[in-house]
């Protein structure tokens, strides 16, 4: 007798109440047999089960289906379906992306971890971190994903621009090389210089051809001695600028001789200075044995990224 496929029940030993050429749905998925026998399985991979799997790891779902020789005579049987699991790549989560960081030349940052960021549906899957275009300073622990390090004190002058703006790529590899990228911004600033205030001293010359000189350091010779000038920032500074008067403008290079009211003075980039007295000027030579006056010079500093500050130096 010819044989039809009669019925068909998801499960093992079940019953078989849906009809041949109607879809059955399994655990998995979904199966659909014809009168003729001719069947198509349709794996369900939204089904968290089946992307949970590893590349290696399998799963088996089981069909009963009954035929019929069309005069009374029935029989039923198992379908079993295998499945195998392949590597899925990983993915980022919704939620646990990096924000953007904010740091200075020079800083230490907090460690965090990028790890919450990427996850992998398969069963056991470890991820291995990476970061692309990191300031300067900074690593990526590839086990944890932790980002750590000290900014080096020139890193806002790298990034993409040359800016201090850096566009981070991080990525999560699985075991096999399939990865995903996320990408977030870290801006470095200049920590500008702090300059400190500086005074010197000098007695006027008898004579007019007397010649009277004062010298020292801008850069090291600020008062209070515990003042150091450069505050917390550890570029390299220079003198970039200097007028004469107090809050003039610095249009006058280093080591250029600035003319005061009583006397000249020249700043060399590195602070030294030279204050030579004009013991001609008339002011100068009026002044009695314990009188005094002073005269303020202007100047700037410089760490060389843009960052600059301003102080005084003052004669007596």
């Amino acid at each position: 007798d010819a044989l039809i496929v009669s019925g068909i029940g998801a499960g093992a030993n079940a019953g078989t109440d849906t009809a041949a050429g109607t879809p059955v749905t399994g655990t998995y998925g979904s199966v659909t047999i014809a009168e003729d026998g001719s069947y198509t399985y349709a794996l369900d991979n939204s089904n968290a089960a089946v992307q949970a799997l590893a590349e290696g790891e399998v799963i088996t779902e089981t069909f009963t289906y009954e035929i019929s020789d069309g005069q009374g005579g029935t029989d039923m049987a198992l379908l079993t379906v295998t499945i195998n699991g392949t590597n899925d790549a990983p993915v980022l989560v919704d939620g646990a992306q990096p924000v953007d960081q904010n740091g200075n030349d020079g800083d230490p940052i907090t460690p965090f971890s990028v790890a919450d960021a990427f996850t992998d549906v398969d069963n056991g899957a470890e991820l291995n971190f990476s970061a692309d275009n990191l300031p300067d300073g900074l690593v990526i622990d590839p086990t944890t994903g932790e980002i750590s390090g000290t900014l080096s004190p020139d890193a806002s002058t790298g990034g993409d621009n040359n800016d201090g703006i850096y566009t981070v790529t991080l990525t999560g590899t699985d075991e096999n090389g399939l990865d995903v990228t996320t990408t977030f911004t870290w801006t470095v600033a200049n920590v500008a210089p702090e300059v400190f205030d500086n005074t010197a001293e000098l007695d006027e010359g008898v004579a007019t051809s007397d010649t009277s000189t004062t010298t020292g350091n801008v850069l090291s010779d600020a008062q209070p001695d515990t003042d150091t000038d450069g505050g917390n920032d550890s570029d390299a500074l220079i003198v970039s600028g200097i007028g004469a008067g107090a809050n003039a403008g610095t249009d006058t290079a280093a080591g250029t001789p600035v003319t005061g009211t009583y006397g000249s003075v020249t700043i060399a980039e590195d602070g030294s200075y030279t204050y030579a007295l004009d013991n001609s000027n008339a002011a100068v030579q009026a002044l009695a044995e314990g009188e005094v006056i002073t005269e303020t010079f202007t100047y700037e500093i410089s760490d060389g990224q843009g960052g600059t500050d301003m102080a005084l130096l003052t004669v007596t």
